[in-house]
């Protein structure tokens, strides 16, 4: 990490020297992506993308706010909201803005930082620079995949698995539904470089999303017992994913135990057991909560 700390930190004074400007912000920005909640959002991911920008910097009409833009995509970074690239894009707005740079480079710093969010770029072809190389980890070796999806998931690890797995595999199939339709990555450099092995990365991990085995574990729980606790690390070995929920049904009386205090037990009781969640789910069949998380 230091040897990359020590090489982005050449690289930006070099970017940020050519403005003139002062009052630098490298220290701010740095503390940002070195976060300890982040796993794939990191400095390491802001050089890989500066590494692909340096092949094809010669193809950007704006290159310097290209590499603004790589340096701040990612600066405000928070998987319990839904305006992370709007807040990155007002950050680097106002340290640029504050740095008395040009006003016609901030606005396209700006929007470029907020295309990262739909990653859906016109005819301009930094916008197309931009998501493609914010897009290049899906094409990247098979380490490097294992990498960023397993950093993904330990960024967004407070979401229990079953809903993790539904929306992972919502986005996957969007990527991969814009790559058979040829929309994935838009210059011809990186869809040569790309395009084959992201077919194949996101298929394999559409397929290993696909194939977990997920189980529910339903009762009261009121309260927990060690006869649960054994059952819980019994089945915690036999599946991919465990869901122990408690139902609750308003005709009958809420029982010994508030359903709050059950679920804060249980949580406690598997803590040390990622692949289980603990939930409760309102009134209805079993076997249709069952379905709606995908259980197998």
């Amino acid at each position: 990490m230091e040897q990359i700390e020590r090489e982005l930190r050449y690289r930006w004074q070099n970017l940020w020297n050519r403005t003139g400007a002062k009052e630098d912000p490298y220290e701010q920005l740095i503390n940002l992506y070195s976060d300890p909640g982040r796993y794939y959002h990191t400095l390491t991911h802001i050089k890989s993308c500066l590494d692909e920008f340096q092949n094809v910097r010669q193809d950007a009409e704006n290159p310097a706010a290209v590499e603004f833009a790589i340096w701040f995509h990612d600066a405000i970074y928070d998987t319990n909201t839904s305006d992370s690239e709007e807040k990155s894009a007002k950050f680097a707005k106002d340290i640029l803005e504050r740095a008395k740079l040009p006003q016609e480079l901030v606005n396209e710093v700006e929007r470029l930082v907020i295309l990262t969010k739909t990653h859906n770029p016109s005819e301009d072809i930094d916008e197309q620079l931009m998501t493609d190389i914010d897009l290049s980890i899906l094409g990247s070796d098979e380490n490097a995949y294992k990498q960023y999806k397993e950093g993904i998931r330990r960024e967004y690890s407070h979401v229990p698995t079953y809903l993790f797995r539904k929306g992972r595999n919502r986005i996957l199939k969007g990527f991969l539904d814009r790559l058979d339709n040829g929309r994935l990555f838009q210059t011809p450099y990186f869809r040569v470089k790309n395009e084959a092995k992201s077919r194949i990365n996101l298929s394999e991990e559409i397929k290993e999303l696909e194939a977990m085995k997920v189980a529910v574990y339903a009762g009261s729980f009121d309260p927990p017992t060690n006869g649960h606790l054994y059952i819980i690390e019994r089945a915690n070995n036999l599946f991919d994913n465990l869901v122990v929920a408690i139902g609750q049904n308003p005709d009958k009386r809420s029982g010994r135990f508030p359903v709050e205090d059950r679920l804060e037990m249980l949580r406690e009781m598997i803590s040390t057991m990622p692949r289980v969640d603990v939930i409760s789910y309102p009134t209805q069949y079993l076997i249709h909560f069952a379905k709606s998380i995908d259980a197998r």
